[in-house]
């Protein structure tokens, strides 16, 4: 009866937990007896066993079978959604040189193969890159100032100068030249704070690239990202309109939405200037 009860429990144990048999039982014999572990010996011995034979495969649990509670089911799915989100949005990790805002609108304009190609030389392909929109926009200024950004002539001339001195960080007036340039909608997305800074020339002819802001680094996002529920700041140097065109109620709720911590019952234009601070692009 023993005998019969061990050959079936070898049977199903094959069939349904895909153990396989061990042949050398004699081996495992060092590992008790009388019912009880033989201790440091053991981790001698069990370097003879044939440890394949002593492991079982995992069963495949079919995850749709499995209940959770309604509280615990509604926050795994939300936490579910909410890392599809972050993995869509997630750019394609890449090298880049200091100015990043630069060389990240300049893979969505040229491709990464000419990125690659430039070698080490990066320096000097963006002294020559710049150089180039400066005589570009220099020939037409005017251009500069059909964008949604209100631009003068003394930026524009901020604009040239930072063009002709190389290798330096990218200013978001810059940006606005190079958006002219490309003819490139840009779109500056700051994930964290939940809010976006577009930059849209008249005349484009490419497909609108997203730049998103991480920890005070640009990065290329390898497809378009949704503005929906995002804040968009009204320009690069302000992030509010003028106040006269907001209403008392219409701040509380930007404060609201941004947990802007102000203390009392401030004025108007107290509100405004806090909500401003906070949300400036840096």
């Amino acid at each position: 009866m023993d005998l019969y009860r061990e050959m079936s429990y070898m049977v199903m144990n094959k069939l349904f937990y895909g153990i396989r048999p061990i042949t050398n039982t004699r081996k495992l014999a060092a590992f008790y007896y009388g019912g009880t572990p033989l201790g440091p010996l053991s981790s001698h011995l069990f370097t003879d066993c044939e440890k394949n034979n002593s492991l079982m495969v995992a069963p495949i649990i079919d995850k749709s079978l499995l209940v959770l509670p309604p509280k615990m089911g509604e926050r795994v799915a939300q936490e579910s959604n909410e890392l599809l989100i972050k993995e869509r949005v997630k750019p394609k990790s890449r090298w880049l040189p200091p100015d990043t805002l630069f060389w990240s609108l300049f893979i969505a304009v040229h491709g990464e193969s000419e990125f690659l190609q430039i070698g080490s030389k990066y320096a000097n392909r963006e002294w020559e890159e710049k150089n180039l929109i400066r005589q570009e926009l220099a020939k037409n200024p005017k251009a500069v100032q059909t964008t949604n950004h209100k631009v003068t002539l003394k930026n524009v001339q901020e604009m040239m100068s930072e063009y002709m001195t190389g290798v330096c960080v990218t200013s978001l007036l810059g940006l606005v030249g190079f958006s002219v340039y490309y003819k490139i909608p840009i779109h500056l997305v700051d994930p964290k704070k939940k809010t976006h800074l577009s930059f849209l020339p008249m005349n484009t002819d490419k497909e609108a690239c997203f730049l998103i802001l991480r920890e005070r680094r640009y990065e290329l996002s390898s497809e378009p990202i949704p503005l929906d529920d995002s804040f968009g700041l009204e320009s690069y140097t302000r992030p509010l309109r003028a106040i006269s065109t907001y209403k008392r109620p219409e701040l509380e709720a930007i404060r609201e939405r941004f947990a802007v911590d102000v203390s009392g019952d401030l004025p108007k234009d107290a509100l405004f200037r806090a909500l401003s601070e906070h949300l400036v692009w840096k």
